[in-house]
């Protein structure tokens, strides 16, 4: 398959898994920084490590000739979600051998992987915005050495675009997106820390009976993620982040 095609496939395999589409975004995203969508990328510096090309190291161990022990012991990261930790090395290779790098066997066993994480999945679904999405797959999921700022920015990035490119409906005209940093119970408290920072907004918040505090208002998610405002509101909080919210929610 080309690039399209197994993006078009994971895509659908997770939709028929019952994921909504921000959330495929999201996973996917992270798959895109994680492997470029190849399902028998192998961690480049370990190309070098080990000198064997992708396409190599998947023959042999198919094969045999890079024995199972080797395979899951070798902290070399492999496949679509670059799994590294031997003990997903174990289970992913007994749920795909002697088909290492099939692409459909690597999904399946993903989708399965990701029902192993039920506060993920618990999270997933209440997130509204493609950037939650992408950063809860990266820090609950994937969890490389590098989950900073930048990493965060770039996989939602990859994540928009995937959402793009498979056609899916766009965000409602009437919806700002704000950089989130602050939620609670009584408008009256949302208010008030609003009223001590600098271009802080106050909306009826998507979890009902709550109300949030945000930094900014844009037209593109692009924007926010990019903004002065994101960088304050993570100042504020670390767990900021970027969503949407319909104008007519807002209360200040």
């Amino acid at each position: 398959m080309d690039y399209k095609q197994r993006e078009a496939y994971i895509w659908d395999a997770l939709k028929a898994a019952g994921y909504r589409d921000i959330e495929i975004a999201g996973i996917m995203g992270n798959l895109q920084e994680e492997s470029g969508l190849s399902p028998i990328n192998l961690q480049y510096v370990y190309e070098k490590i080990l000198h064997m090309t992708d396409q190599e190291y998947t023959d042999k161990v198919n094969s045999g000739e890079y024995s199972y022990k080797q395979f899951y012991s070798d902290h070399a990261g492999y496949g679509l979600v670059q799994w590294t930790w031997y003990q997903r090395k174990q289970a992913m290779y007994q749920a795909c051998w002697p088909d290492i790098g099939s692409l459909e066997k690597q999904v399946a066993y993903m989708i399965k992987e990701l029902s192993w994480y039920p506060h993920v999945i618990a999270m997933l679904h209440k997130a509204t915005t493609i950037r939650e999405c992408s950063d809860i797959i990266l820090h609950y999921y994937e969890a490389p050495g590098d989950q900073s700022l930048a990493v965060e920015i770039r996989r939602a990035g990859y994540a928009q675009k995937i959402y793009n490119d498979m056609h899916v409906e766009p965000i409602p005209v009437n919806a700002w997106y704000v950089c989130q940093c602050a939620s609670y119970k009584t408008e009256k408290g949302a208010l008030t820390a609003a009223n001590k920072l600098k271009n802080a907004h106050v909306y009826r918040s998507h979890t009902p009976g709550y109300f949030a505090v945000a930094l900014g208002q844009y037209a593109t998610e692009a924007e926010a993620l990019a903004s002065k405002d994101m960088a304050a509101a993570k100042a504020q909080r670390k767990d900021a982040f970027v969503t949407s919210y319909n104008k007519e929610d807002l209360v200040q």
